[in-house]
């Protein structure tokens, strides 16, 4: 039944079908432009958690297909960006830390992109540094600054060879 529902949902929309039903009506809705900030309609109550697990799913009516290339395209460019610095770490300890990180960060942004869009069924995974909840901010915000930690001490060490 929860195949059913996921690859169907419309058959289910009062019952487990109704989120990704709302989704998929809220990101169709926002074309290529979008109905502008502020003027979504699903996030009415017609979407249940959007706030946090569909968040997308409102961004993606408000700001439309271009909004959403735009945030699909941040999330790439975190995740060459995390990626290349953990190329470029000092040591494997470093390496390590900056490369879990960056994928933890990004898997999860695009899990919660495909939970949104239809190709994967829901499990509750917020959009990093875009859901509400203050606990996952804190804790995205301070990975990335652990990796800009390491990103910047290995700038330094080039400094301090370069001077030697």
């Amino acid at each position: 039944r929860r195949i059913s529902v996921y690859l169907h949902p419309e058959k289910d929309i009062y019952g487990k079908g109704h989120q990704p039903y709302q989704a998929k009506i809220a990101t169709g809705s926002g074309q290529l432009l979008g109905r502008g900030f502020g003027k979504s309609l699903q996030k009415l109550n017609y979407l249940p958690e959007a706030r946090s697990d569909y968040i997308a799913a409102i961004f993606a009516e408000e700001f439309g297909f271009l909004g959403m290339l735009c945030i699909i395209l941040l999330y790439v460019t975190l995740a060459i960006s995390g990626f290349s610095i953990a190329l470029y770490a000092r040591d494997l300890k470093h390496f390590l830390i900056v490369s879990s990180l960056t994928f933890l960060i990004t898997i999860q942004a695009f899990l919660n992109l495909g939970v949104v869009s239809g190709l994967l069924p829901s499990k509750g995974t917020n959009l990093p540094f875009f859901s509400q909840g203050g606990s996952s901010l804190m804790v995205n915000t301070g990975a990335l600054m652990l990796i800009y930690l390491i990103a910047h001490g290995k700038k330094e060490r080039k400094k301090e060879e370069a001077i030697a």
